[in-house]
């Protein structure tokens, strides 16, 4: 699960949630991959508010979503 806000074509990502018995499977960075993927398409914006999401942008090299973030 991901949860945003949307205002002013800006997804606010706050957070993102993996059950426990699901995790370990690298689902919680499709859904991320996926998200980013869908804001980058649509032309919109991402505020990326949940601390998971901030660590890939700060932590993937050549992360191509930089653009889209304000």
């Amino acid at each position: 699960m991901l949860q945003y806000n949307m205002i002013d074509e800006v997804y606010d990502m706050y957070h993102t949630f993996v059950p426990t018995t699901l995790r370990g499977r690298g689902i919680a960075h499709k859904l991320a991959y996926t998200a980013f993927e869908h804001v980058q398409t649509t032309g919109a914006k991402m505020k990326l508010t949940c601390s998971f999401l901030e660590h890939l942008q700060k932590t993937e090299q050549d992360f191509k979503y930089n653009e889209s973030v304000v």
